[in-house]
């Protein structure tokens, strides 16, 4: 494919580089026919180790290395509706690009949903994605993502808001709070999201909220 856009990179080892987007298998409809994509890259002069999409229609977001595999995080949909779609969560191995799980779900509540960015704790057996997800009131909210590195299940998951302003105007400015990115210092996580601001939903905001790893206080 001429369309390969790239979202994510992580390093494994020094010796590879992993990156993450889609590969888009048609124009029409304009980018919505995509397939989640992987490429692994020496890192001395970049000469190609492998390349491989998952047989799932969607796109993947973010990318994390843990041992010998890699887990990549992003959105899953029917080819060509981008609008309705749930958090995709799937492991490859390093070593020749080989998809050892794949997991599709949809948080509770959530009409559709996806995944911004994860991180991988090996020595807690975890990982933690934040993303999104849109109720059937049509509020966003942002979510943090427990998932156990065995079998790639969300074993928990919690909401984090900013603020959960309203227009009083229907159907206009709904509370919109984006999961947008995470990271960890092997104890706690520290999570980025995007929310409204207090009495004007047009004025955004960052916030930073911070959790112990597989405790969530």
């Amino acid at each position: 494919s001429a369309h390969m856009p790239g979202n994510a990179v992580a390093v494994a080892h020094v010796t590879n580089v992993i990156a993450a987007g889609y590969t888009n298998l048609s124009t029409l409809p304009a980018f919505t026919n995509n397939l989640p994509f992987l490429m692994c890259l020496e890192t001395t002069n970049g000469t190609l180790r492998w390349a491989t999409n998952s047989t799932n229609s969607g796109h993947y977001n973010s990318v994390a290395v843990y041992g010998d595999k890699v887990i990549a995080v992003g959105a899953a949909y029917a080819q060509g509706n981008t609008l309705q779609s749930s958090n995709l969560i799937e492991q490859w191995s390093i070593a020749g690009g080989t998809q050892t799980l794949s997991f599709i779900t949809n948080l509770p509540g959530g009409c559709t949903s996806w995944l911004s960015q994860v991180i991988a704790i090996e020595s807690l057996d975890r990982a933690y994605a934040v993303g999104s997800l849109l109720d059937a009131n049509q509020q966003v909210h942002a979510v943090l993502a427990e998932i156990d590195l065995q079998t790639l299940a969300v074993v928990s998951f919690v909401t984090n808001y900013i603020s959960t302003y309203n227009t009083v105007l229907p159907g206009v400015g709904k509370s919109t709070n984006y999961g947008k990115a995470i990271t960890t210092d092997g104890v706690d996580l520290y999570v980025a999201v995007e929310g409204p601001g207090d009495g004007n939903f047009q004025d955004r905001q960052a916030g930073i909220f911070r959790y112990r790893a597989k405790n969530f206080y």
